[in-house]
């Protein structure tokens, strides 16, 4: 992953030719056209360019861009020598604004912080999910905002693998544009077990809660062992269970295969599954899955939290996510998916929190359900997010179906999923355990209104995401267990001659995309359940209407 530790240390090593690159460009180019070389050279990602010299590049760049700012303010500098003396002018003049970033509990930068360097890694272990960036500033810089906020301590949460920030510093000259520092973290993955996974041998342990985030009223906490034998045995069990008939609102837990339930590194969390205690969730295959999705209407509104259950149902459909679906869609989207495009999507982000003027639930769902031409037969609306989610939104639900002649149209909530105030460490942990048994409470009777009493399926996300809320992805709520990354190799990558010809035609082709994230897959599979069940229409069987 860029950028690579080596390749740093080879680049650093050619600080003076940087300098000398940019002393000689720089009487050949104006300050205007260099500052748009920086911009292109900040976007330069490309998997092609070969790290040493994309370094060298920026490096280069930045150094003449900076030094023209330098010369900008200080109208008596005329002449520009073969080197840039750093002698004459100060790192904290021409290479940057920053004197140091202090980043608490302690992690280790590389390469080591430098004002002239603005491209940085760092690897965290996985327990680490929050990290306190402190932005120490030289007397040049007028502010430092990240993620909107100006400050000089930033709290940030650190999702599984690859977290990407930008640090932007202004200065105290208007005339002189800020400078982007760029800090990539990677928090690691929870520890596999190494040894070779043979089922037979595996005992079944089961994860409720976490003891650290405790949100049931039972003294057990962390790894327990259970009744089921080895995980092969359970494997045979758990599928002989009868289907759950609504949803995902019967108890269960985190299933994981170890050696020994006293130790978590004897474990194969990559192999945990949700399991209810009582039954069991269908898995459909991606020819299943397309053959009940046909001729269907999916109507989505909720959060990024429901928008990444429908991505990952678009991946399932078509094998591949595109360019658009990439995109972070605040806003109406329509999509068209499955064989011959024959299944439709429509999404629209609600609710709109960072807007003054908000169009509220009813608005939404009166102009969604007439734009997508929702009816009865073939249409499921899908509504719900991180945890917004009230009985007064079940009865807006209701009466706008009501009011549209669709009372018997299929919906399906998505409840509440753990997230930043949830985990929030600067509780007292007598008051966050204390809220977090309330919380459980309050969706599970929730969840049980939408049922019993207003026909609605349910898909109920809180149990699965807050026993492992340390595995969320990268994203500031901590509540987002998906996340889209460019596909290696598409759908050739087990092919060797068929990956040679697709890398040769790949000009030609568009980017492919996939959907990461088990947890994610788990409650978008209880969907796609509750989606394919067929058209039993719960609420007229409640109301004998």
């Amino acid at each position: 992953m860029f950028p690579v530790v080596d390749e740093f240390k080879r680049v650093i090593s050619r600080d003076k030719v940087s300098q000398i690159l940019a002393a000689d460009f720089m009487p050949k180019s104006s300050g205007l056209e260099l500052f748009r070389m920086h911009d292109s050279v900040q976007r330069l990602r490309s998997k092609s360019t070969p790290h040493s010299l994309q370094l060298l590049l920026h490096n280069t760049i930045s150094t003449a861009v900076n030094y023209l700012s330098f010369r900008h303010s200080h109208s008596s500098v005329n002449e520009i020598g073969p080197v840039l003396n750093e002698d004459l002018y100060g790192p904290e003049e021409i290479f940057g604004l920053i004197i140091n970033l202090i980043i608490t509990p302690s992690t280790k930068l590389e390469p080591a912080f430098q004002p002239r360097w603005t491209h940085y890694t760092a690897t965290v272990p996985y327990e680490t999910t929050l990290l306190n960036l402190k932005v120490v500033l030289n007397g040049l810089a007028a502010y430092a905002l990240f993620e909107s906020e100006r400050s000089d301590h930033f709290d940030i949460s650190i999702g599984l693998d690859w977290n990407d920030f930008k640090i932007e510093i202004g200065n105290k000259d208007p005339q002189i544009r800020p400078i982007i520092y760029i800090l990539r973290i990677k928090r690691l993955a929870r520890e596999d077990n190494p040894l070779p996974f043979h089922a037979n041998h595996q005992t079944v342990c089961i994860l409720e809660q976490e003891c650290s985030l405790r949100f049931k009223e039972k003294p057990e906490c962390g790894l327990q062992a259970s009744p089921f034998g080895n995980w092969s045995s359970a494997l045979t069990d758990w599928n002989r269970l009868p289907t759950c008939p609504f949803g995902n609102s019967e108890e269960g837990a985190w299933m994981i295969p170890c050696s020994s339930c006293l130790l978590e590194r004897s474990c194969y969390w990559s192999r945990a599954r949700w399991q209810p205690f009582v039954c069991r969730h269908p898995h459909y295959s991606p020819s299943e899955l397309q053959q009940c999705l046909l001729h269907r209407k999916l109507i989505f509104v909720g959060d990024s939290t429901n928008r990444g259950m429908m991505e990952s149902l678009l991946e399932r459909l078509d094998g591949w996510l595109t360019t658009s679906d990439r995109t972070k869609w605040h806003g109406y989207r329509h999509r068209l998916a499955n064989i011959g495009r024959q299944t439709q999507f429509d999404f629209d982000y609600y609710p709109k929190f960072w807007m003054s003027s908000r169009t509220s639930l009813q608005q939404t769902l009166t102009h969604m359900l007439r734009r997508a031409e929702a009816n009865e037969s073939d249409t499921t609306l899908v509504v719900g997010g991180l945890d917004w989610m009230s009985v007064e939104h079940l009865d807006t639900i209701r009466q706008v179906l009501d009011t549209q002649g669709l009372s018997g149209m299929a919906v399906v909530i998505k409840m509440a999923g753990a997230g930043l105030f949830h985990s929030d460490v600067t509780w007292a942990l007598s008051r966050r355990e204390k809220g977090l048994v309330s919380t459980a409470r309050r969706l599970a009777r929730l969840s049980q209104t939408a049922r019993l009493h207003y026909g609605f399926r349910t898909v109920d996300t809180w149990n699965m995401t807050a026993a492992r809320f340390r595995d969320f992805l990268p994203g500031p709520c901590r509540c987002h267990f998906h996340q889209i990354t460019e596909a290696d190799g598409g759908p050739w990558a087990d092919d060797a001659d068929a990956l040679d010809l697709a890398q040769q035609q790949s000009s030609q082709q568009p980017p492919r995309f996939r959907i990461e994230g088990p947890i994610n897959q788990v409650y978008t599979e209880i969907l796609a359940d509750q989606i394919c069940r067929g058209p039993r229409n719960l609420y007229k069987e409640i109301t004998g209407r």
